[in-house]
């Protein structure tokens, strides 16, 4: 018989056990994703949201203002440099959604290892790991879904400890203060609630409470007015009246129900399911397909709950975002939303190991079935760890300044006391935080053709600029890019393409300076020595990434082109002019950046072979 001191030693072991495992996977989660964290800034909506924080201005409709808050304070961390510190927030949330994914694991299989492992498996997947390591709207959002499906699932086991349910709701304000597609998650809540609904209407005071919870939760919203008319750093709206509001936290500028703009829609509703499907890799698809299976043999209401949640944030969000997936960057755009998918459905994968070991130990002889369960645990994890090996070196971005490097390279081009004129993030959003929290290169006026048609931006620029004649409503027909050009004759005008409309092909012409396009007056006179000096100057200092610097799904493929496509200008132009043993060289360094775009360019491809 055993002694009381061996009962509570094995007492102590079942109680320290999940904790032991919980605290091994969030720790090891931590460890990797700070030593693959940017130490910069990156491409995407990274730098605007390090803009907003460091300046306590908003960023774009919605306005994300709690992750701005949030952003600021770790901003204020006394080490390292300032992307880096507003990206480890990014690191903390992944981090405990991890955790959150290991506790509604655990709570559902009462196995410590299995849910481990399923944690660790989300951990490190190539998507969640990848967004783990940059500020953005994303990881926090993992965050808080993790933490919404973690106390409705308790809540759920447990209908009469309504402070869950109160949780829930104060947690699902916080999320909409973040990432409005959390609202996705609500035909799954419903169930929940649908099926505990007796205990909701004998209680109809829960439901007030709660209501006041996610009005609580909503209250970061306030910030946005504050800081509109506060700091106004990017011209968004000033938001002086209700409807301003409104229009902003709904996103009415972009479409309230619209991912994107109509014109880069249009893509196939069968590669967007497949596109939501394949975000998952094959050990996180399986195992949580065998989970599926097991929750709806032994907990078929979490079965339910996982698959409303599934089908909405996966494949009916892929299919209503319209994307068109052949534009270089759609695929990198789009899988980001897919998280929301991956953090639902991870505690399965639990449940799915747990099925492999229990299907397992009832064919083996019953001596060794104790063996053979472990002997699954150990697989399972050597996939985790296989895993880890397999993705960390192509979500590593310890190292990525293609970002900064690329707007370093821009400025340096820009003429002094110019114009540039910029579309599209890859190119606004790095030089927004160059000039706005660094303050490089003030005497370049940065023009953001996206929010030409807003007249608050436009009007923003002209209070930060005086002696810059900016047009308002700008609609690329009555009011165009070529109007701006036309209202500042005395100015050096400069773009970085692509144009958002094609008004300057009548009357100017573009002579390629680097990284910057000079814009001129049709027959301008172009010095064909200097400008051979100047490039040959320019491109000393250029610093174009190598192909294997880049995550070419990314906007950072985009930024490999332009380099490409700034060279093959340059060459032309020279080659016009009769330079052509320069002309040749220059035609070489185009395709040595990016030798897939020189083919999109036949005569880029056809001199660099020379």
């Amino acid at each position: 018989m055993a002694s009381e001191k061996e009962m509570t030693g094995a007492a102590a072991g079942r109680e320290w056990g999940p904790l032991a495992w919980g605290l091994a996977v969030v720790a090891l989660s931590g460890l990797l994703f700070g030593l693959t964290a940017a130490r910069d800034i990156v491409v995407g909506d990274n730098a605007e949201f390090m803009v907003a924080a460091a300046r306590l201005s908003n960023a774009h409709p919605p306005g994300y203002p709690l992750l701005t808050l949030l952003a600021h304070l770790f901003s204020r961390i006394p080490a390292g440099p300032l992307p880096f510190r507003m990206n480890v927030l990014a690191v903390a949330c992944n981090t405990a959604a991890v955790g959150l994914v290991y506790l509604t694991s655990l709570h559902l299989t009462r196995r410590p290892a299995a849910s481990a492992i399923a944690a660790a498996l989300l951990a490190f997947s190539p998507l969640f790991w990848g967004w783990a390591l940059v500020l953005e709207t994303f990881p926090l959002n993992n965050l808080l879904a993790a933490a919404l499906i973690y106390l409705l699932v308790r809540w759920h086991g447990s209908p009469r400890r309504t402070w869950l349910l109160v949780a829930v709701a104060f947690i699902g304000g916080l999320a909409l203060a973040n990432q409005q597609t959390v609202l996705l998650l609500g035909p799954a809540v419903l169930w929940l609630l649908w099926r505990q609904r007796a205990a909701l209407l004998a209680r109809p005071v829960v439901l007030a409470l709660c209501a006041g919870a996610a009005c609580l939760g909503l209250l970061p919203y306030v910030y946005l007015p504050w800081a509109a008319n506060h700091h106004p750093v990017s011209g968004w709206a000033p938001l002086s009246s209700l409807a301003d509001f409104w229009n902003y936290v709904t996103r009415k500028a972009y479409g309230t129900w619209q991912l994107i703009p109509a014109s880069e829609q249009g893509g196939s509703r069968w590669h967007l399911l497949r596109a939501s499907l394949t975000s998952f890799s094959h050990v996180e698809g399986t195992f949580a397909i065998l989970g599926a299976i097991q929750a709806y043999r032994r907990l078929r209401w979490y079965f339910w709950f996982a698959a409303l949640a599934f089908i909405a944030t996966g494949p009916l969000f892929a299919v209503m975002s319209r994307v068109d997936l052949s534009l270089l960057d759609a695929r990198w755009f789009l899988s980001r939303f897919f998280l929301l998918a991956h953090v639902s459905v991870a505690p399965l994968m639990a449940l799915g190991i747990l099925s492999i070991a229990e299907a397992i130990t009832g064919i083996v002889q019953r001596g060794r079935a104790q063996v053979a369960g472990v002997a699954v645990l150990v697989a399972s994890l050597g996939l985790a760890v296989f895993q880890i090996v397999s993705t960390y070196g192509s979500v590593d971005q310890s190292g990525n300044h293609v970002a900064r490097n690329y707007a370093e390279d821009v400025l340096i081009s820009a003429p002094p006391r110019s114009l540039l004129l910029v579309w599209r993030d890859y190119n606004s959003a790095p030089l927004e935080y160059l000039q706005e929290v660094e303050h490089q290169r003030s005497d370049v006026t940065v023009i953001d053709e996206g929010r030409l048609p807003s007249d608050p931006y436009v009007r923003y620029v002209r209070a930060q600029h005086p002696d810059v004649v900016l047009p308002l409503g700008y609609d690329g027909k009555s009011v165009t890019l070529k109007s701006i050009v036309d209202a500042n004759p005395g100015r050096l005008i400069a773009e970085i393409g692509p144009l958002r409309d094609d008004s300057l092909d009548n009357g100017y012409t573009f002579f390629t300076v680097g990284m910057a396009n000079r814009v001129l007056r049709t027959g301008s006179q172009v010095d064909a020595a200097a400008y051979a000096q100047e490039n040959e100057r320019l491109f000393r200092l250029l610093r174009p990434p190598s192909r294997g610097e880049i995550k070419a799904e990314t906007a950072e493929g985009v930024i490999l082109q332009v380099y490409s496509r700034q060279f093959c200008n340059v060459a032309q132009a020279l080659d016009s002019a009769g330079q052509h043993e320069q002309a040749d060289q220059w035609f070489r360094r185009s395709a040595a950046v990016d030798a897939g775009f020189s083919v999109a360019r036949p005569e880029c491809a056809e001199r660099s072979s020379r």
